[in-house]
């Protein structure tokens, strides 16, 4: 779907429905970089075997940062693909409704499971803790972290993101994200990783780089396999809003502003 679509969608469906606002950003820009990212996520369904794990850490992502009312996922699922058919209808085969409804009942079935589980979480007040404690704690999170950043940094290309900055910062703020996704910290004040990194150029091969570092610092630190497995599956659910297809759709913070571009070493490899 092409840029002027998008805005299409949102001015003319998404902004007019009062139920589907709530769910928006209030700022057009960072609006786009949502709906883009969900017509993303919901493409890679439709075209991968589904993957109910992934959606799974989607929906707890959500639940962490306050999204909590399965009304909002019922209407969301009800009206979203009607609309985007009105819209652009140019974009839909006349047997792609079906695939489309079909994706979307299983995304709400998968995360209305998922929201299931957290509530009983809640209720017995041991999910995340028991997660914690097997992991190991803060510490444990931390030592992974400061392996990422280590490699983040010293990488020729993606390390360009990286100048200027504080990498104990860094190391700082991805720690109190991941504890607060797992439940173990209340209190996080910064904005969420699409937003922070909406005025970056990151394809998917600088995502798969830093997966691929991740998975690493993670067995470094001789965490076991299921939990490695699932710290592996919330960081795999945000490709899809921090993945650009080009340059073009990066979203600037503010005017003036300029994407942040890291120009490919001629003789690159990860480390």
């Amino acid at each position: 779907m092409r840029g002027d679509d998008v805005d299409r969608l949102i001015g003319e469906s998404l902004y007019r429905d009062a139920g589907l606002a709530a769910l928006l950003p209030t700022d057009p820009a960072q609006a786009r970089l949502k709906v883009v990212a969900t017509l993303k996520f919901l493409g890679s369904l439709a075209e991968r075997d589904f993957n109910p794990v992934r959606l799974k850490s989607i929906t707890r992502l959500h639940h962490s940062l306050g999204v909590r009312e399965r009304s909002l996922l019922e209407l969301f699922s009800g009206k979203f693909v009607l609309l985007c058919e009105q819209v652009c209808g140019r974009y839909f085969a006349a047997d792609e409704h079906a695939v489309w409804q079909q994706v979307f009942a299983r995304t709400l079935a998968a995360m209305n499971q998922c929201l299931d589980e957290l509530d009983s979480e809640a209720d017995n007040d041991s999910g995340e803790d028991d997660f914690l404690q097997q992991l190991g704690g803060r510490a444990v999170i931390d030592a992974v972290h400061r392996r990422l950043y280590d490699r983040l940094f010293d990488d020729a290309w993606i390390g360009q993101f990286f100048y200027g900055k504080s990498k104990t910062a860094l190391v700082r703020k991805q720690t109190e994200f991941t504890l607060h996704y797992f439940g173990a910290l209340a209190d996080y004040t910064s904005e969420p990783p699409q937003r922070l990194h909406m005025h970056m150029y990151i394809d998917e091969e600088m995502f798969d780089i830093r997966h691929d570092y991740l998975k690493r610092s993670i067995e470094e630190e001789g965490v076991q396999e299921s939990l490695k497995l699932l710290w592996l599956d919330f960081d795999e659910s945000f490709r899809p809003s921090i993945t650009k297809a080009g340059v073009e759709t990066c979203v600037m913070r503010c005017p003036g502003q300029m994407p942040i571009v890291p120009r490919k070493p001629q003789d690159y490899s990860p480390l």
